[in-house]
């Protein structure tokens, strides 16, 4: 419609192109134009060119000009009146009046997309990803898609009270898709609404002739805000098969759909009806041979993986103590790895464990049933239980498998499921064993020793029973009270001064001191229990600080005076014939002063003067042919004889190779407590199921009284 005509006059609405229009956007980009056009015939005209026309725009909005440009800010259908007054303001002509349709430039609605048009569903699967994509104007958020779901016959999943086995209930929910970065895997969470992404929208005029709204960026000139639109991926999934389809409504919650009005308040303003879309389909069980069922899965608490994207973070660790019991939940999962509920479970499942293949005695550990600590789960699809390992199966770490074997059916059919085997490592109560220096003491031994006074001497209940057990000894822990004491006085420099083995508090003490505080740190986040602290103190060490190095020393020539090899230094070898040895360059040789004791090495290269090729490939010299030009270490006579020479020395092989002690770390390794490996890689020590999360786990189970 171009023009609104009366008898006596007319008023025409121009858009932001100039057409003639009765409707627009709500944009300031789109202004209405209202222009009072008075018919060339009327025989008031010539007063009427003196006067005022008043336009009443239907929102609150009164202008006096015979032309008035004006945007509205919602959507809706507004009553535009034209009153043409003379200059005595009387009304002259009557009041004239047209509606005017407001709309969205983006419309408050949401849509889905299925593949395939169909929501196929089974008992227990996900469905396929139900695309919405969601679309607000500029004056509203971009609302949530709410849903309501009648014909599964079971709970949604947030009406489930909490408990942390509700996901061991049977019920139905949707599904957002996560993707996890720590992990590199997806994980699919159930929600109480469907959330989507929003992205702003902005719009701008383009061209002269007439112009055009097109798509803009935010920074764009002139471009302006005009909404919102997010799409996002939902799955769906119920626990039962059904007979009948299952209705499923998406809608948005119109009372929260609100608009502002003139005076700045909001209200609702519910301007189209498509808030609302109802999918059925019906719930199939799980038969075919995409969805069948396939094996049980073992974890430690039944949260798995669902689908075969997902990590399954919450599988039974493969480090394992013996005399700690090790809780696991086995249920039956389908071909595409989903849990599949609906089903009952035929009498208790069958384990087996093995060692390098063969089966393990039933002696060496038992598995009883925790299905009772479960309440309120009346499903049986599931089982749970503890397996133990007995000391008696050895003192040395065991590599093991569990299998469990289960028998379901589904009402009608029987399935005979296996697990795959569970990989696990039982290792004994503190396997690994960590001494620091200065604490290898024994306080019980010390006090026993300054027992001077004759009537303590036979009091050993007091010393060994008493005293020792407050002190400790030998065999204590390395947190007891005598060798704590010992390790902070002998061990203060590492302790609180060298900032390679210090811990986080005197490092923070030391900047204190540098005045030098950057840093702020909660020192309550360091209460530890003192056998964790200890550990976080060591580990926290870089590796070859903690472990020392081994000494190099090459000449540990002492004979401890005798003429046994056993009782010969480290690198002191046979006692050799002076007359008769024939001395092999490269291979040296040990001359010991008879006076003086001492040993030196001498350098079999040295005497180059004396070399003689006796067998023609190597070089080779007689012992017994010793000159002053061989420049060897040797004290003799200006003038002396090869009978000289074995008054004044005894020579001795060389035995290469070095001391090989451990010296300049943190860790004694001559304790006997200490059963690490000095000759440990990194890779083995630091990371996952490695020694250090290992002795973790073992310092906590102790705090925790988790041995038997």
């Amino acid at each position: 419609m171009s023009n609104i005509n009366t008898t006596y006059a007319l008023f025409r609405v121009e858009d932001y192109k100039q057409d003639n229009v009765l409707s627009s956007y709500n944009l300031s980009l789109t202004p209405l134009t209202f222009v009072a056009d008075i018919p060339a015939g009327c025989t008031i005209l010539q007063d009427l060119n003196n006067t005022t026309a008043t336009f009443d725009l239907g929102d609150g909005t009164v202008i006096h000009s015979t032309t008035a440009v004006h945007t509205y800010e919602l959507p809706g259908r507004y009553k535009v009146r034209m009153v043409l007054r003379d200059c005595q303001n009387n009304n002259v002509l009557g009041s004239y009046s047209a509606n005017v349709d407001i709309k969205d430039y983006i419309e408050n609605t949401f849509s889905i997309s299925i593949p395939n048009n169909t929501l196929t569903l089974s008992a227990g699967h996900f469905s396929e990803a139900i695309t919405i994509t969601n679309n607000s104007p500029f004056y509203n958020t971009n609302n949530d898609i709410f849903f309501s779901i009648s014909g599964t016959g079971l709970p949604n999943y947030f009406d489930l009270l909490p408990y942390k086995f509700n996901h061991l209930k049977r019920y139905h929910s949707f599904y957002e898709r996560a993707f996890i970065d720590n992990l590199s895997a997806h994980e699919y969470n159930e929600v109480s609404k469907l959330t989507l992404s929003s992205e702003n929208v902005y719009v701008k005029l383009s061209g002269v002739n007439p112009p055009i709204i097109v798509p803009a960026k935010s920074t764009d000139k002139g471009s302006l805000y005009v909404g919102s639109s997010g799409i996002n991926n939902f799955y769906f999934s119920t626990d039962n098969s059904v007979s009948s389809p299952i209705s499923i409504e998406l809608f948005k919650d119109r009372k929260k759909i609100f608009s502002r009005d003139k005076s700045g308040n909001f209200s609702v303003n519910d301007n189209n009806n498509n808030l609302g879309i109802t999918l059925t389909a019906n719930v199939d069980a799980v038969a075919s041979s995409t969805f069948k069922i396939s094996s049980l899965n073992a974890t430690s608490n039944g949260l798995d993986s669902e689908g075969l994207e997902e990590a399954t973070i919450f599988g039974i660790s493969p480090v394992q103590f013996k005399g700690v019991q090790i809780p696991f939940l086995v249920k039956p999962k389908s071909i595409q790895n989903f849990t599949v509920k609906n089903l009952s479970a035929i009498g208790t499942p069958t384990f087996t464990l093995q060692k390098d293949g063969v089966n393990v005695s039933s002696s060496n550990f038992t598995i009883e049933s925790l299905s009772g600590s479960i309440d309120g789960v009346d499903t049986n699809f599931w089982y749970y239980g503890g397996l133990t390992f007995n000391d008696s199966l050895s003192t040395e770490t065991t590599s093991l498998t569990l299998t469990v074997s289960s028998l379901f059916t589904n009402g009608s059919v029987n399935l005979a499921l296996t697990s795959n085997a569970v990989p696990l490592t039982a290792f004994p109560k503190d396997f690994y064993g960590f001494s620091k220096q200065n604490e290898n003491v024994d306080y019980t031994d010390i006090f026993k020793s300054l027992r001077f006074q004759e009537i303590l001497l036979d009091k050993n209940v007091l010393f060994d029973d008493f005293i020792g057990s407050i002190f400790g000894d030998l065999s204590s822990s390395s947190s007891s009270l005598g060798k704590t004491i010992n390790s902070k006085i002998f061990n203060f420099v590492d302790n609180k001064i060298d900032l390679d083995s210090c811990d986080i508090r005197s490092i923070i003490s030391l900047s204190k001191l540098v005045n030098e505080e950057a840093n702020i740190y909660d020192q309550s986040l360091f209460n530890f229990p003192p056998s964790v602290a200890r550990f976080i103190s060591l580990f926290s060490t870089e590796y070859n600080k903690l472990k020392g190095t081994r000494n190099k020393f090459s000449q540990n020539l002492d004979d401890k005076g005798g003429g046994n090899p056993t009782v010969y230094g480290t690198n002191l070898g046979d006692k050799i014939d002076t007359l008769s040895y024939i001395v092999t360059a490269g291979t040296d040789i040990v001359a010991k002063e008879k006076f003086s004791k001492q040993c030196v090495l001498l350098n079999s290269f040295q005497p180059l003067c004396a070399v003689s090729f006796l067998n023609g490939t190597t070089t080779e010299y007689s012992l017994s042919t010793y000159s002053t030009d061989w420049a060897w270490p040797l004290v003799l006579p200006e003038s002396f004889s090869t009978e000289d020479l074995t008054s004044f020395y005894t020579f001795y092989s060389y035995t290469s190779g070095v001391e090989g002690s451990v010296t300049d770390g943190l860790l004694d390794f001559t304790d006997p407590k200490n059963t690490f490996d000095f000759d440990t890689p990194l890779s083995a020590f630091a990371g996952d199921n490695k020694i250090e999360d290992i002795v973790f786990r073992n310092s906590l189970f102790s705090s925790l009284s988790l041995f038997d």
